[in-house]
């Protein structure tokens, strides 16, 4: 009796360490998204200001 009990204490001790590691690495693997979709924001918002800076200079020039 004391040996089952044991056996299913452990047996649910390695389940929750196993659903841990899964949840760990759904976490890790948001973050890595969210990091690359900044990334890609940070890019293109660069981006957009440079061609901004780009047609106001050209803009500019053709105005004088």
């Amino acid at each position: 009796m004391a040996q089952s009990v044991l056996e299913r204490t452990g047996e649910q001790i390695a389940e929750s360490a196993r659903k841990a590691s899964r949840a760990t690495s759904a976490v890790a693997d948001a973050i890595e998204d969210g990091v690359e979709a900044a990334r890609r924001v940070a890019k293109q918002g660069g981006d957009a200001a440079e061609e901004f800076i780009d047609d106001t200079t050209s803009a500019a020039a053709t105005s004088c």
